[in-house]
């Protein structure tokens, strides 16, 4: 399954043709040959920033997988007569990764949004799914003076997946930047 392959250009931004169940057999595919990958869930308003914005352009060029997370990029691309085969919604993911996650026994950080919410999300989906391993929650920041010791913070945790709420373009921008080498893995934003 290569996700090269299936793509469809939405004003210049690559958008995947992924069903669910294929980008949770790319992930479990790199958790294993311990690979990082960058994982952007696009929308309008993903492609509408990346017209402005240069920098965000190139971390979804360089995204591993870029999925059609909003209903206007399906729509678009069935303009195109490239219609996906599915909508892949990145709330409706972080769900699915979840589920598989404590199935295979990976370990998920979560990090961003305003405080608590993390801790929250990884409660319901603990509750959800017994056997999810969460390696770390933090509220944690996007700004620069921050992101040394919080990339540090999620480095220490080990996770297998991280899932990170800071908002786009800042969550792209931030994994991008702070994406570790292959020896450890970070799956997704």
């Amino acid at each position: 399954m290569n996700p090269e392959k299936n793509n469809v250009s939405i004003l210049g931004v690559r958008v995947n043709d992924v069903t669910y169940q294929q980008v949770l057999a790319h992930i479990e595919s790199w958790i294993e040959s311990g690979d990082t990958h960058q994982i952007a869930t696009v929308n309008v308003e993903f492609i509408m920033e990346a017209r402005r914005n240069p920098a965000f352009q190139r971390v979804l060029a360089q995204a591993s997988l870029c999925v059609p997370d909003g209903i206007g990029v399906v729509w678009a691309a069935r303009r195109q007569g490239r219609p996906v085969r599915q909508r892949v919604a990145g709330i409706d993911l972080v769900e699915k990764i979840a589920a598989r996650a404590a199935q295979r026994g990976w370990r998920i950080y979560f990090l961003g949004a305003a405080p608590g919410v993390a801790e929250r999300a990884a409660t319901v989906l603990s509750q959800r799914y017994p056997d999810l391993k969460v390696a770390g929650c933090y509220a944690g920041s996007p700004r620069a003076e921050e992101q040394d010791e919080i990339a540090g913070w999620v480095r220490a945790a080990r996770p297998d997946v991280l899932l990170v709420a800071f908002g786009a373009p800042k969550q792209d921008l931030w994994i991008a930047r702070n994406r570790p080498a292959p020896a450890r893995r970070w799956q997704w934003a």
